[in-house]
């Protein structure tokens, strides 16, 4: 059995302005889908994006989704989203973040505030000289200052973002989750009321994991991938971008490498 963890902004697609701009290529589509027809191999893109627009841009079910982070997923061959949490978490610090982050945009031209169903981001690509960086960092300490505030949030830094999200929710904490799944014992390895076809085989343990992201927010799968046993041997972590310290063992310079490692493994047969 393969899994094939992938990121998305910044991975398999360029780091722009407004993302909306970037849907996947069509080559690359191609190459996903061929990659979740190969026996026993199960993909998924693993992303900060809101549920709604990576549900759009990956409609196809073969491919698995995790939105916001984690706090949804689709398995693959399957249509409906699972939420990571059993209940409803509490959101109700949303309109205050929202404001804290609004006050501070509107302070710093070429920045925005991104609302998703659980969490903020403040964007900052667009902005001038040094006024992105210290406006966000004004947002983070005026949300760090809040102790009521922090108890149920989780302030993280990515590449030209500031998120809010909600604590101990994280692409790491799904992965988790997911790869749980898969080496539950006696499950099979597809994922309940999977439409992925059946071929009797039992072993559930990965042959292969990969896990590839290029930011911050990437690291958490990067340590669960590396370090839930017994996976770790059979494990490939790979940065993508300029080096930096990483959990990852290996590294791709950027997307477009990344893109050609996707159409390798695509081409590879059974």
């Amino acid at each position: 059995m393969r899994i094939l963890l992938f990121d998305y902004d910044g991975t398999l697609a360029p780091l722009v302005s407004d993302t909306a701009k970037v849907p996947p290529s069509a080559d690359l589509m191609k190459n996903l889908v061929r990659l979740s027809t190969h026996k026993n191999t199960f993909v998924y893109i693993v992303s900060g994006r809101d549920r709604n627009n990576l549900q759009e841009l990956f409609a196809n079910p073969a491919i698995g989704i995790v939105a916001e982070h984690g706090m949804v997923v689709r398995h693959p061959h399957t249509t409906q989203l699972e939420p990571y949490f059993a209940s409803p978490p509490d959101l109700s610090w949303l309109p205050r973040v929202h404001q804290t982050m609004a006050d501070i945009s509107a302070q710093a031209p070429g920045s925005r505030v991104e609302s998703k169903p659980s969490g903020l981001c403040f964007h900052y690509r667009r902005c001038c000289g040094d006024t992105g960086e210290h406006s966000a960092q004004e947002i983070r300490t005026a949300l760090e200052r809040d102790g009521t505030l922090m108890a149920g949030v989780e302030v993280i830094s990515g590449n030209k973002v500031v998120e809010a999200r909600c604590r101990g929710v994280n692409k790491g904490a799904m992965v988790s989750r997911i790869l749980d799944k898969f080496l539950l014992p006696g499950e099979h390895p597809h994922p309940p009321n999977s439409d992925h076809p059946q071929d009797g085989t039992s072993d559930r343990t990965p042959s292969f994991v990969l896990c590839m992201g290029d930011d911050r927010t990437d690291e958490d799968m990067f340590a669960v991938c590396n370090h839930l046993s017994p996976l770790a041997a059979s494990c490939s972590t790979v940065i993508v971008g300029p080096r930096r310290p990483t959990l990852a063992r290996h590294s791709l310079a950027g997307c477009a490498e990344a893109l050609q490692l996707v159409s390798l493994l695509a081409a590879v047969t059974d």
